[in-house]
């Protein structure tokens, strides 16, 4: 590998890890595609399965794979990357697959022995259109279901959550198969809690229904959601994660008190382009003026937030004060939170603030850095058009008078 070669693969994969999708993409860019090095396809891998493109990421691996220049370890980090893109694809076989060549256990690994357990594909939708299905809006939104043709719940709706997550007690109600038990990271804070991988045989929002579900039960008393407005705990039964969504289009009207879920298609126009990573959806987004970086997008979440990456980098723009108050952890853990004030966001075009933002967790939890985070305060202010598997998103203004 030659100098510049080297050069481009480590800052566009620095500037990857930055959230600096853009920049990524424009020094891979400096670099002609013929270039097969392994830096440089695993650069590339993790853009393409950031805009949704998975065969053209996984192609890009098992290039990398077939090199005579790997050094020791790389093949297993490759597989495990891998694994992770074919899981978000919903190509299951792909990612026990990978994961068994990176070394990783099934009786080590819940999801994949839950995974395993599947006789047919998860997330089997027989019906793709919802209606207009009334939601009750709050400090978070939550939406009526029905699970396994039987018993009847209602459950935040949160793009936050990978996985559809239940209670023990509702699983238990409802005949959700376990599969296995284990320990899952589910709190951006970092706090791992005793959990579960179930199968869901079915779940009805209003007429849509898809089967094989895969949840997390976690115990009643450990899922919780942070309400960082009003420093107390949401206490639910459940939340439908983006795994579920990422089956449709969804249509979110806050103001109307309505969600409608249709067939999934090619994209939203006129729309914001997201990113896909560690499963999670992200927006790019630019703070007190500051250029456009990476912020998670959060039906789960109360309220905007910036995460202390986030915060360090605004340094002297943004003016940021003590502000003690008790933040609800899944855990219910008690915190102390900071707090920027008055800071303009920018998504889209669209502008929004000013705004007291919580800071609120490292950022640096997952593969890319966390800016921040947007949640309900921003999203109430637009109708939402979101379609995870075309990863767009639309916000459509209210008018002025509503």
């Amino acid at each position: 590998m030659d100098v510049g070669e080297a050069s481009s693969a480590a800052r566009a994969l620095e500037a990857f890890a930055a959230g600096e999708f853009d920049r990524a993409e424009r020094l891979l860019a400096e670099r002609p595609t013929s270039d097969r090095s392994p830096d440089l396809l695993h650069a590339r891998a993790r853009l393409f399965a950031s805009r949704g493109e998975t065969g053209e990421a996984l192609e890009a691996l098992e290039d990398a794979l077939a090199t005579p220049r790997l050094r020791a370890g790389e093949a297993r980090d490759l597989h495990r990357t891998m694994a992770r893109i074919a899981l978000e694809a919903a190509d299951f076989a792909g990612a026990i697959a990978h994961a068994r060549a990176a070394g990783a256990s099934e009786e080590d690994d819940p999801m994949l022995r839950a995974i395993a357990a599947f006789e047919t594909p998860p997330y089997r939708v027989r019906e793709g259109s919802s209606g207009a299905v009334p939601l009750r809006v709050g400090p978070l939104v939550e939406t009526p279901v029905r699970l396994n043709d039987a018993v009847e719940s209602i459950l935040v709706l949160d793009s936050g959550a990978s996985l559809t997550v239940l209670t023990r007690s509702l699983a238990e109600r409802a005949g959700v198969e376990i599969l296995a038990e284990g320990e899952d990271a589910i709190d951006p804070s970092g706090e791992r809690i005793s959990s579960a991988i179930g199968r869901l045989a079915s779940i009805e929002i209003g007429r849509a229904r898809i089967e094989e579900v895969p949840v997390l039960v976690v115990d009643d008393e450990r899922l919780a959601f942070r309400l960082l407005g009003l420093f107390t705990v949401f206490r639910t039964e459940g939340a439908i994660g983006l795994g579920l969504l990422r089956a449709f289009r969804v249509a979110l009207d806050l103001e109307g008190e309505t969600l409608e879920l249709s067939p999934a298609g090619d994209g939203v126009e006129s729309a914001i382009p997201l990113r896909l990573v560690d499963g999670a959806l992200f927006v790019p987004a630019s703070a007190a003026g500051f250029g456009a970086r990476a912020f998670f997008v959060d039906t789960g979440a109360d309220r905007s937030s910036l995460s202390e990456v986030g915060a360090r980098a605004l340094g002297a723009r943004v003016e940021i004060v003590t502000a003690p108050g008790r933040g609800a952890s899944a855990g219910g853990t008690t915190v102390f939170l900071r707090r920027a004030e008055r800071v303009d966001l920018e998504v889209g075009g669209e502008s929004v603030g000013p705004l007291d933002l919580p800071i609120w967790g490292s950022g640096r939890e997952g593969e890319i850095d966390r800016f921040g985070t947007i949640g309900l305060d921003v999203l109430r202010k637009y109708r939402i058009i979101l379609e995870p598997k075309g990863l767009r998103l639309r916000l459509e203004p209210r008018s002025p008078g509503s």
